[in-house]
């Protein structure tokens, strides 16, 4: 059983509403490490976590809040077939738990998330089934241990691997509840509202640089709460070329605009044909008319698509402190609309600061939650109306590369 509670804090004078989770710990604690453990993720301030009761082994914790459990570790964890943050997940099966070594989080699972996980993958496995391709569509609730030289457990939003990838799996690693060790060729990350420090901006780029690093091809992460879109891709992949763009943009950008010029042509076909046969139109071709209207107004639709705000794996920039991986940052909303606009040298500067930050202060983030939220806070350039803006839809189309070249992720069916 799980207990969800919300509870109130204040934060720059307002407040919001903190979602909690009931985990249980499976193994016998003592006291003393019992509240040095609720201690040490700073939980005292949690209802239902009265230092004074330490003896009770269900905790009520914050989700995206990481919690170390190095203090809580039974002394026999390294004679035992299971590691013990596996053994706090067999007790929490409904909740997403990742991992970094002997840190653990709870990941949002929100319906607002799900909604735009399902549309996403909506659009992936349609073009998978419309293009024949072979492979295999993971949901958020497929886990991947990125074998690293320490236990590191993620799930994606939505991630894709190819059947000769998945070919490479054991039989006995194909169970839907077991960690698949095969790292995915594309991941899409979806930042939620939650105001933990593990939805963050400089943690949730560390998570995809360590997606790159452990070999994922390309990578996706669409922050719906600031209004930007991050994409990541080795950087020996965009110097094939001598410049910092994916060599498949090129044919992607000459497709399109040859895709303009054919519908434009064929739109300007169907309209003199309707106009030809206007004054000859009586009661025996009205369905003739009909279906042709229809073809009429298909086309129109797809301009529209191709007419949206198409963006590709170009001008990416190397990520400091990663070997081998560049990114970049994309607004959802370009210069035409009517919302809060984010200006690329300040997003540049922004993301920069922010991994070098991450990374200085990699094995402190625990004990300094309440420091880093300021700082990260500090680094914001984003107007507040941007991050407030909810149900709004972008005209952004992301296309995507490698085994996921001819992909488009259309976010204008998305509402953030």
């Amino acid at each position: 059983m799980t207990n969800n509670i919300k509870f109130i804090v204040e934060e720059e004078e307002e407040k919001r509403a903190v979602d909690i989770q009931s985990i249980f710990i499976p193994w016998k604690i003592d006291p003393f490490n019992m509240k040095k453990f609720i201690t040490t993720n700073k939980l005292s301030s949690i209802p239902g976590n009265d230092t004074d009761q330490v003896c009770c082994k269900r905790i009520n914790v914050p989700i995206s809040t990481p919690l170390d459990i190095q203090c809580i570790l039974p002394r026999s964890s390294i004679y035992m077939e299971q590691s013990p943050i596996e053994q706090i997940e067999e007790y929490t099966e409904h909740l997403l738990i990742e991992c970094e070594d002997n840190v653990f989080w709870i990941k949002d699972n929100s319906p607002e998330i799900q909604r735009q996980i399902f549309e996403i993958n909506a659009q992936l496995l349609e073009w998978v089934e419309l293009n024949h391709i072979s492979g295999n569509i993971f949901d958020d609730k497929s886990m991947f241990n990125l074998g690293t030289q320490k236990i590191t457990k993620y799930i994606p939003s939505i991630s894709f691997m190819t059947e000769a990838r998945w070919n490479l799996v054991l039989d006995s690693m194909k169970h839907p509840n077991q960690p698949q060790t095969q790292h995915p060729d594309f991941v899409i990350e979806l930042r939620s509202y939650e105001q933990g420090i593990t939805n963050q901006i400089p943690t949730l780029h560390k998570k995809m640089c360590n997606w790159i690093s452990s070999g994922v091809e390309s990578a996706i992460l669409i922050d719906g709460y600031e209004k930007q879109i991050f994409i990541y891709c080795h950087t020996s992949k965009i110097q094939e070329n001598n410049n910092n763009d994916h060599p498949d943009t090129i044919q992607q950008i000459i497709q399109l605009n040859h895709s303009k010029q054919k519908i434009k042509q064929d739109i300007k076909q169907i309209e003199d044909y309707l106009d030809k046969q206007e004054s000859q139109a009586n009661n025996n071709n009205n369905k003739t008319f009909e279906i042709i209207e229809n073809m009429l107004r298909q086309k129109r639709e797809q301009q529209m698509v191709m007419e949206c705000n198409h963006q590709y794996f170009q001008n990416l920039q190397p990520v400091p402190g990663y070997n081998d991986i560049s990114m970049k940052c994309i607004p959802m909303f370009n210069n035409n609309d009517n919302t809060s606009k984010i200006d690329d040298n300040q997003q540049h500067n922004f993301i920069t600061s922010s991994i070098q930050d991450n990374n200085n202060n990699n094995n402190n983030n625990n004990n300094n939650n309440n420091n880093n939220n300021n700082n990260i806070n500090d680094k914001k350039q984003l107007s507040q109306e941007q991050a407030n803006c909810h149900d709004t839809r972008s005209n952004l189309i992301l296309h995507c590369v490698g085994v996921m070249n001819g992909f488009k992720i259309n976010l204008s069916k998305i509402i953030f």
